[in-house]
């Protein structure tokens, strides 16, 4: 598959978006380059505020299907990555629920790469995915978690 997504989990005052712009740089939406320990260069886009949060958020099969369907856009020998955040809340509304976006991502062909969680535990439901999960306590400086999810996901 050419969708490939790397997810930052977190509650409400986790840090997700702080940890977003040390790993990025980036103030708002849009790409980035990122290289890698081995040297390669990937070409992500990202978001700073959480895929599933405020009035305008797409629903979870919706944000799915875009990001699978934007990535086929360019055959299939285009690789489409991304870093996105999610409000770890099990009182998100219907549909908005960080599980409902990582599931939904994965049922529709996209390549979930690695979740990290801040400030909880991993949800059972984020290993049933079957993908490398840590759990990072938050309160701490977002350069030095967005350090320790560099050397997690081999980037530098």
């Amino acid at each position: 598959m050419n969708a490939h997504l790397w997810a930052l989990l977190g509650g409400a005052a986790a840090g997700k978006e702080s940890v977003i712009r040390a790993l990025t740089g980036m103030e708002g939406e849009g790409y980035f380059d990122l290289m890698l320990a081995n040297g390669q260069v990937l070409r992500l886009w990202t978001q700073v505020t959480p895929v599933n949060e405020g009035a305008g958020a797409s629903t979870a099969e919706q944000w799915a299907k875009w990001w699978v369907d934007y990535s086929l856009e360019y055959g299939p020998h285009h690789r489409y990555n991304g870093l996105a955040g999610f409000e770890l809340s099990e009182k998100s509304k219907p549909g908005y629920v960080a599980r409902n976006y990582l599931e939904s991502f994965a049922a529709a062909g996209g390549v979930i790469e690695s979740i990290v969680i801040l400030g909880a535990t991993t949800p059972e439901w984020a290993r049933d995915l079957g993908v490398p999960c840590a759990s990072l306590a938050s309160g701490v400086p977002a350069n030095a978690i967005a350090g320790t999810i560099r050397t997690m996901w081999g980037w530098r």
